[in-house]
């Protein structure tokens, strides 16, 4: 989410009427769908998740990624040694298990299959 709509949250609990809101990005617009899910702390932006199993069933707060910063998060869980380069499904599983971003499966999808390791260990064809 911008900026712009972490201060929207923070000043108002009131989710912005949809003609304030169809002219703006696909994100913004997931992200007022969502809207009763969001929330802020401490200027953070989160999204309210009830685990799956095997989490449990609780509730928990997951950072909402920034543009900005997608490209290193992903970068740090699919090549760190936790990551392991091991494909785009449990790399989806590792971003969901701690962060929450707009289209978050095709994004990781797109960073795995521009892995050049990925690439020549399972080739491009499985990543599709």
């Amino acid at each position: 989410m911008t900026s712009g709509s972490c201060g929207s949250k923070e000043r108002s609990d009131e989710r912005p009427l949809w003609a304030d809101v169809s002219a703006l990005s696909p994100t913004f617009k997931a992200y007022w769908a969502d809207w009763d899910s969001i929330v802020v702390e401490d200027g953070v932006l989160y999204r309210r998740w009830h685990g799956d199993r095997p989490m449990g069933n609780k509730i928990r707060l997951l950072p909402v990624v920034p543009r900005g910063m997608k490209d290193l998060i992903l970068k740090h869980l699919h090549r760190s040694r936790a990551g392991g380069h091991f494909g785009p499904k449990k790399t989806v599983e590792k971003v969901k298990e701690k962060y929450y971003c707009f289209q978050r499966q095709r994004s990781v999808y797109d960073w795995c299959h521009k892995c050049q390791m990925c690439s020549r260990r399972q080739g491009l064809h499985r990543l599709l």
